[in-house]
């Protein structure tokens, strides 16, 4: 809730740091892709903040070959 594009570097920020972490800790870079929102898609409703908090995140998605 605030200039989108900034929000859409946050969410850039978060999604690089946790790729990072992850192939730090040995997950191969090849298998680790990263997207970004934004303001896009919120999992939670923006009408409170206690909800508003919760759109702050990274989400996974662990695919097994």
């Amino acid at each position: 809730m605030g200039d989108p594009q900034r929000d859409l570097a946050l969410s850039e920020f978060r999604s690089r740091v946790t790729s990072h972490y992850l192939v730090e800790k040995g997950i191969a870079p090849h298998a680790v892709h990263w997207q970004a929102k934004g303001e896009k898609l919120p999992a939670y409703s923006n009408d409170q903040d206690a909800t508003k908090a919760l759109n702050r995140r990274v989400e996974l998605k662990v695919i097994l070959e």
